[in-house]
Formats: structure tokens, sequence, C-alpha cells
């Protein structure tokens, strides 16, 4: 669901930025065009759920000793 909003606010950008051709011609452009629409949206939202505070790190945190740190 989300995939087809991001979509379709890319489509509209690149419709308003006046990218996409009335014929559609060059569709390798506007496949890159889109993809990096996309790419950017999903960043930004990856960026607020942090800020938000939604975003959770369930990263494992591992403390290995298998070489020794000298300071």
């Amino acid at each position: 669901m989300v995939v087809l909003i991001y979509m379709a606010i890319s489509i509209g950008i690149a419709f308003f930025l006046g990218i996409i051709p009335e014929g559609f011609g060059n569709k390798l452009l506007l496949g890159a065009v889109l993809g990096i629409l996309l790419g950017i949206f999903h960043q930004l939202t990856k960026i607020y759920k942090l800020l938000k505070g939604e975003e959770e790190n369930n990263k494992p945190v591992v403390n290995s000793s298998k070489i020794p740190l000298r300071r």
C-alpha cells in the first residue's frame, strides 16, 4: 500500500516537473526518474520515523573479545 502511494506521488511530481513526455517515449528515462523519486520518498519516510521515534533499532549488540584493544 505504501509503495502504491509512493508511486502515485512520484508520477505526480514527474508530470508536474514535465519529465514524463505525453507519449511515454523514453521508458528507460521514465523508470530511472521514478526510481530516484521513489527512493527519495522512502528515505524521507525513514528519517521521519526515526525522528518521530517509531523506528526501533533491533540490531543486536555484540561484544567480541577476540581482538584486544590497546589504549
